[in-house]
């Protein structure tokens, strides 16, 4: 790619979604001695949650911007996922699906311990999976 910091997908990567995948993978290193059984606090849980929810929504732009720029026009979180399945940029299109509606469920309701640890165990390996492949795609 030729003048990579002025392409719209690699600023939002680097400035939105990059950030907030380390600053969400700090916050998982916290959980590493807590058991699934334990209860975690409200406020870490809410913490947590909403942090998850702006870095699936700092992807969805950074998403929607990097298929624009390869003229794939997609308007929803949901074509997006369907187009990273198709194009076979992730393996299992259900996992993000799956993904979607949790981020959704945790906008409307109070999260729980089982919210978090659903998170680090079910989703933190397709994000990492997708942050390795744009970070790949923002260095060529």
């Amino acid at each position: 790619m030729t003048n990579s910091e002025n392409v719209r997908w690699i600023m939002l990567y680097t400035g939105d979604f990059r950030p907030k995948y380390f600053e969400l993978l700090d916050i998982i290193s916290t959980l590493i001695d807590k058991s699934e059984t334990e209860p975690l606090e409200a406020e870490f849980c809410l913490s947590f949650a909403y942090k998850f929810i702006k870095l699936f929504d700092g992807l969805m732009k950074t998403l929607k911007e990097f298929f624009q720029y390869q003229g794939i026009f997609q308007t929803t979180a949901r074509e997006f996922i369907k187009e990273l399945f198709y194009d076979e940029i992730v393996e299992d299109g259900q996992v993000w699906i799956d993904m979607l509606y949790d981020v959704n469920r945790l906008r409307s309701s109070m999260p729980f311990s089982s919210d978090v640890f659903l998170v680090v165990n079910k989703y933190v390996k397709p994000l990492t999976q997708m942050y390795e492949y744009l970070e790949q795609m923002s260095e060529n």
